[in-house]
């Protein structure tokens, strides 16, 4: 389920690439001075098979509802994606350093399949 998932974001994100490089050429913006956060929706049916319903240019990162226990999962499906997220902009100190004095990595080259 998880590979099937994987392969389709990649997909995702390797289609919408080149568009992404073109507005970020218009705004004539620094590589690396901004990102793009993207939510991808999954319907997984009997069989396991994920089906891509969606892809929203800003998924809300709130955790909110009315059951006590869904909120909690809510949460902690959400939580480490805001820690990865943060954690892939090496938002710190030496983040807004000029020049920066560690290593960045483009989407492409972090999901692998891209280049």
């Amino acid at each position: 389920l998880h590979e099937a998932m994987q392969r389709t974001t990649a997909m995702v994100v390797a289609a919408a690439l080149p568009r992404i490089k073109e507005v970020q050429a218009q705004m004539a913006l620094p590589p690396r001075s901004c990102f793009q956060f993207f939510g991808l929706d999954f319907l997984v049916d009997a069989r396991m098979t994920p089906w891509l319903l969606e892809v929203n240019a800003t998924p809300s990162m709130k955790v909110e509802h009315e059951v006590p226990a869904t909120r909690r999962l809510i949460h902690d499906e959400k939580a480490p994606v805001m820690r990865d997220l943060v954690a892939m902009m090496e938002v710190g100190p030496d983040r807004f350093r000029d020049p920066p004095t560690s290593e960045y990595k483009s989407l492409a080259f972090m999901a692998g399949e891209l280049q």
